[in-house]
């Protein structure tokens, strides 16, 4: 006999009968379900609602049916197989970049019917979507004219949903038009949304790595993410400026230790020298500031991550920049002219000056535990716990 309801549902049959039938899965359904059907269940459930999604895709009630049970179902069992499988199913069709097109709009547009959790279903659906767009872009010929524009009209989609004040939205959003740098005409997308959101994001970011629930998974979205910002206009980088000068004036041993894993991620790994040049104009803009204090440990700590850059294109002239600076005196100065001195020839900064004298925990700043891009933004908008993760 055929389960009436996701309640009473123990096997795959059962499930995929549900879904066939376009039964909604309600949130108090799924404490049942997760005892019921073991892992590797779910996650072929998860595969054919994308099947069936796939089939109903023209029809928004039936598929908005399927999408909000998939991201209630994925709420409170947010592992990466379940959000792997919905993708792969997905992105197999052999007209996936059409495909993309008509269901994105669906997940980030979705008209939720549970009220009471409609922000998180709303959240997560706009998480998925530009998930989709990434792993899409990745399999794109983007010497193809077609492909571009499919690129472009998912952009222009997951544009509308900018003005939401949703974290979860916003993370989404950064991951997605930071990930299409190779893509023309993109850099105007992501220069928008940065004018429009980023201090937003950025502040809130900053604020979850100074907390210790929240530091790690706020370590790797910045890791990764960070960069991207340093590819946007003047406008921008003034902007991060702030936020950095802010960060650092009110924290400066927790600001210090985030650079240093951050400059030492960045320089291996990040190959766009623009993007290099920008963030060395910033650690320049920390020292300056440093100096402008007068805390020597953080300036000699500053100079200390210059001289990772040093083989750089316009290394030089950026230091002699700094040495025009009327705050550039004294000792602040010889570190500036140890920093220009030949290889052969300088002296050894070294690698630890700076010594808080604040007690307290001091974050680590390692990454303890490696979590997907979905789940890093839902875990960080604060509607999904590590457990599930």
């Amino acid at each position: 006999m055929a389960a009436r309801s996701w309640g009473s549902v123990k096997t795959i049959e059962e499930a995929k009968s549900l879904i066939e039938r376009l039964v909604m899965v309600r949130w108090q359904d799924m404490n049942r379900i997760k005892r019921n059907l073991p892992d590797a269940k779910q996650a072929e459930v998860i595969r054919y609602f994308a099947h069936i999604l796939i089939k109903k895709r023209k029809d928004p009630p039936a598929a908005s049916i399927l999408i909000e049970s998939v991201l209630v179902w994925m709420l409170h069992h947010l592992k990466e197989e379940l959000v792997t499988v919905f993708l792969e199913e997905i992105l197999s069709h052999e007209r996936y970049p059409a495909m993309c097109s008509t269901l994105i709009p669906l997940l980030t547009d979705l008209s939720v019917s549970d009220r009471e959790h409609e922000s998180m279903i709303f959240s997560l659906g706009v998480l998925i979507g530009c998930e989709l767009g990434v792993e899409m872009v990745k399999k794109l010929d983007l010497q193809d004219p077609a492909h571009v524009a499919a690129v472009h009209e998912i952009s222009a989609q997951l544009l509308v949903v900018g003005n939401r004040t949703d974290l979860g939205v916003r993370l989404g959003l950064l991951h997605y038009f930071g990930a299409l740098y190779a893509v023309s005409h993109s850099q105007a997308h992501l220069n928008s949304l940065l004018r429009r959101m980023g201090r937003t994001v950025l502040e809130s970011l900053f604020s979850l790595l100074f907390q210790k629930k929240t530091e790690s998974v706020a370590l790797q979205y910045l890791l990764k993410h960070l960069p991207y910002v340093f590819s946007a206009d003047p406008y921008v980088q003034v902007m991060v400026h702030d936020i950095f000068r802010t960060y650092l004036l009110r924290n400066p041993d927790r600001f210090l230790l985030f650079m240093k894993v951050f400059v030492k991620e960045f320089i291996g790994t990040v190959e766009d020298t623009e993007s290099v040049k920008v963030l060395l104009q910033h650690i320049c803009a920390l020292f300056a500031l440093s100096a402008e204090v007068r805390n020597k440990g953080l300036a000699r700590e500053f100079a200390a991550l210059l001289e990772a850059f040093r083989d750089v294109p316009g290394f030089s002239s950026r230091i002699q920049s700094l040495l025009r600076e009327p705050e550039i005196r004294g000792p602040y100065r010889e570190m500036c002219q140890r920093l220009e001195a030949p290889v052969g020839n300088k002296v050894a900064l070294g690698e630890r000056y700076y010594h808080s004298h604040k007690r307290g925990r001091k974050p680590t700043f390692n990454r303890t535990k490696q979590i997907h891009d979905v789940g890093q933004a839902a875990f960080l908008s604060g509607y999904c716990s590590m457990k599930v993760l």
